[in-house]
């Protein structure tokens, strides 16, 4: 089987390398740094270079560090929502993730939140389909939706307050 083995970021070669770090050892902090509560990316130059050339990569690992808290969204909403499935909304999260790379995480919180605010919880799906239900031309890609849906409702309040701001300044 052929695997796919992600490219290591120039920069962060190249840092081991001037600063005679083991590149292995560097791997090691990396990952520990985003598995744990430590606050060493702030301690360290390393911490702040990203570990792959290939963004994707990296922004799917960073799933790991808020998928609970995405599942718990829906479990508060709806009792036994968010706690099922756990494999398969982690898998389907990193596949989006990968395949939408210029949607936040905040984004994607923030559009759970509003799913989850205007949805009837008797109509509430559960995380994964949220993310994607369906193969091939069936597939429904709610989250998608709501996260555009999301931009649209923030855009649309920016500009309402950027207006409140001028006629503000402008009325005696």
């Amino acid at each position: 089987m052929l695997q796919y083995k992600p490219k290591l970021h120039a920069d962060f070669k190249d840092y081991c390398a001037q600063n005679n770090i083991n590149v292995v050892d560097a791997i090691v902090w990396k990952i520990r740094q985003m598995y744990t509560d430590t606050d060493w990316e702030t301690q360290h130059t390393l911490g702040k270079i990203s570990l792959f050339e290939d963004p994707h990569v990296t922004a799917a690992l960073e799933v790991n560090d808020w998928i609970d808290e995405y599942r718990m969204l829906f479990e508060q909403r709806k009792k036994g929502q968010g706690t099922k499935y756990k494999k398969e909304t982690r898998s389907r999260m990193i596949s989006f993730v990968k395949n939408n790379i210029s949607y936040t995480t905040s984004e994607i919180l923030e559009a759970t939140k509003l799913y989850l605010r205007v949805t009837d919880p008797k109509f509430i799906q559960f995380p994964h389909y949220f993310i994607k239900k369906g193969v091939g031309n069936n597939a429904t890609y709610n989250l998608q939706n709501w996260i555009e849906e999301y931009r649209r409702v923030k855009n649309e309040a920016q500009e309402a307050a950027t207006l409140r701001t001028s006629h503000a300044n402008t009325m005696k």
